[in-house]
């Protein structure tokens, strides 16, 4: 199972990459770093709730 997370960390990373080379590009650059951290909490924001409202509506059983 642990050759699993090298995958999982390869993927993790592979965003970052884009990161720099966006901000290059952007005709704004001030406002950047603000947009970013708001994109990123967003997404945050939905993965969190969505895993809740899941947990919600099934429950806490992994045997399902």
């Amino acid at each position: 199972m642990w050759y699993g997370a090298i995958g999982f960390s390869v993927y993790n990373y592979e965003g970052v990459g884009v990161i720099l080379p966006i901000r290059e590009v952007t005709a704004d650059k001030k406002i950047y770093f603000k947009l970013l951290c708001i994109t990123v909490s967003s997404i945050a924001v939905l993965y969190i709730s969505f895993g809740y409202w899941t947990m919600l509506a099934w429950g806490n059983n992994p045997d399902f």
